[in-house]
């Protein structure tokens, strides 16, 4: 698990390491990760609203999370510490 670095209320920043793809369209790397309490009901209120998720829900061993882009086209985030 990746620990936080910076804590601020009930938020928290990760530094991860990797390689930003910043190409446009990207389905690489987010450009932020947001964390929610329950990620099947975050997909759900996406799709409600017309957001699909990309991959779905994936998993390992400290997280799960699924991406979505956007209205600017960035590639967002949403996980679950478990």
């Amino acid at each position: 698990m990746h620990p936080p670095h910076c804590i601020l209320n009930d938020s928290f920043l990760v530094l991860l390491n990797g390689v930003v793809d910043i190409e446009e369209g990207s389905d690489h790397f987010p450009v932020i990760a947001i964390t929610v309490d329950n990620l099947e009901n975050a997909c759900k209120d996406l799709e409600e609203n017309g957001i699909k998720t990309i991959k779905g829900i994936q998993e390992d061993e400290s997280s799960r999370w699924t991406l979505c882009k956007d209205p600017g086209n960035n590639l967002v985030e949403l996980c679950v510490w478990k």
